[in-house]
Parts: structure tokens; sequence; C-alpha cells
């Protein structure tokens, strides 16, 4: 990420999230190959997690925001909440698309974990909607 779209970035998070993230620092989040991922950290809160892609990805982050919306529903399950998801500009125009979601840290998995996660998925599918499949095509 270039200077003066991190810069374009802080502002919208301070905007959105408090006045802290204007000390914010961002590191590689080291995932995703589609977009670039992002922790943005500063003192006294929560770290974020962040996707930045080109203007174009703005319509797939929104749906993203919704499946993930849609996945919270099942409480046997992690799912990060989002924080907002909106195009930003910078100094020099440059036009990026954003999505910030709540920051949950990686761990290896364990061999325990397959089952686990295996149970915790099964009451994601009792959740019923009024219709078979999503109200839109998503990219989760």
């Amino acid at each position: 990420m270039n200077r003066t779209l991190q810069a374009a970035l802080q502002l919208k998070l301070m905007d959105a999230l408090g006045s802290a993230y204007g000390a914010a620092s961002f590191e590689p989040s080291g995932t995703g190959c589609i977009n670039e991922t992002w922790a943005a950290r500063a003192a006294g809160v929560e770290p974020v997690f962040i996707k930045l892609g080109g203007a174009d990805a703005l319509p797939m982050y929104e749906l993203e925001a919704q499946g993930l919306q849609a996945l919270r529903r099942c409480e046997a399950i992690r799912v990060p909440g989002t924080h907002f998801f909106d195009r930003i500009e910078s100094d020099d125009g440059t036009v990026a698309a954003v999505l910030v979601l709540e920051f949950i840290p990686l761990a290896s998995p364990r061999d325990q974990d397959d089952a686990r996660i295996g149970s915790a998925l099964a009451p994601l599918h009792d959740i019923q909607g009024s219709a078979f499949g999503f109200d839109s095509d998503n990219f989760i």
C-alpha cells in the first residue's frame, strides 16, 4: 500500500472507528491471494483486519460483508464482525475499495480441530431462509 493510500485509509478508519486509528501501524497480514490484506494496530483499540483492492472490488466486499453477517447468525462458528466497506481515494488520485473486519488472530490447526470445526459447522445447516440459496451470489 502506498503512503498516500495509507493516509486516506487512516482517515477513513478514524472517521468510522475513532481517532486512535490515526496512529495505527499497518502490517501485511500474510493472508489472501486476491486482495492486499493488512492488520492495523493502534494503542488502546482493537486491531482490525483490512482487505484492500481496486475500486472494482467494492461490490465483492459488500457481498462478502452480507455473507459474513449471515454466517454470524450461527453462534457456534467464530465469524469476524464487519466494521465497514467503502471506496477510498488518496491525494494522488488512487482509488481503492476497502473492507474492514474484526481482527481474529490465526493459529496453526491441531489434529483435534477438524472434529471441532465439523461439529461447529453442523448447526449452520439448521439455519433456514424463506427459499433455497442465498439472497445473492457471494464471494466467501
